[in-house]
């Protein structure tokens, strides 16, 4: 919560969660084309968590870990 707090050893537990983009090499995959062509695919994909509280609860608790899930 904003304002002035209190964070307590071993009682309070305080997380930080990095929710900038964040970006991410796929690697080269092996593709066939309609015209029986095989083609080698690699890509990047920019990721940015949604930043509302309910989303990132449900990125950071619910998946072990978030990276590979989305690639």
């Amino acid at each position: 919560m904003p304002g002035f707090g209190i964070e307590l050893p071993l009682v309070h537990i305080t997380r930080v969660r990095d929710i900038r983009k964040h970006t991410m090499d796929i690697e080269p995959q092996p593709v066939i084309t309609k015209d029986n062509v095989e083609v080698t695919v690699d890509g990047v994909m920019w990721v940015r968590l949604a930043s509302d509280e309910k989303s990132i609860k449900r990125t950071f608790y619910n998946i072990d870990y978030w990276k590979r899930a989305v690639i």
